[in-house]
């Protein structure tokens, strides 16, 4: 179940609060585990350009009540792609650090594509709990089968 829409980059603090904020009370309307990890998608044209689509998303699986939905969010299948992961455990102002540190070594290795960057929230929310565990994915194409 995600949340999408074109933003310019200087609102993408309020609007990631208020997409996690929607997705979580959805959530509360369903059974605990039907639902997974947040997360969202970032574009690079919503950062080189300052505008861009961006994307939270709560994982859902087969018990989800997609009828608890309503007008602001939709079902979305995220297509399958191959990730450099980093993880970052610390507060949110680390975060680009851990950032730089990934895409130096996609770059490093040439391994990059074009397709957005994923994140994965496992404990907390940038630039709403003070310390967050993330998962950063970077795009990369596939090196073995």
């Amino acid at each position: 179940m995600a949340i999408s829409e074109d933003i310019p980059l200087d609102s993408l603090g309020a609007w990631f609060r208020r997409g996690i904020a929607t997705l979580q009370s959805i959530a509360e309307n369903n059974d605990p585990s039907s639902t997974g990890a947040y997360g969202g998608v970032w574009p690079n044209e919503l950062f080189t350009d300052e505008y861009g689509a961006a994307t939270v998303y709560l994982t859902v699986g087969p018990g989800f009540d997609d009828g608890t939905i309503g007008d602001d969010a939709a079902v979305l299948d995220l297509p399958a792609v191959e990730l450099a992961v980093a993880t970052h455990h610390g507060p949110d102002a680390a975060v680009p650090r851990a950032y730089a540190a990934l895409g130096e070594y996609v770059a490093r290795h040439e391994l990059a594509i074009d397709a957005p960057v994923r994140e994965t929230y496992v404990t907390g929310f940038p630039g709403v709990d003070r310390i967050v565990v993330m998962e950063i994915g970077w795009p990369v194409f596939r090196v073995s089968r």
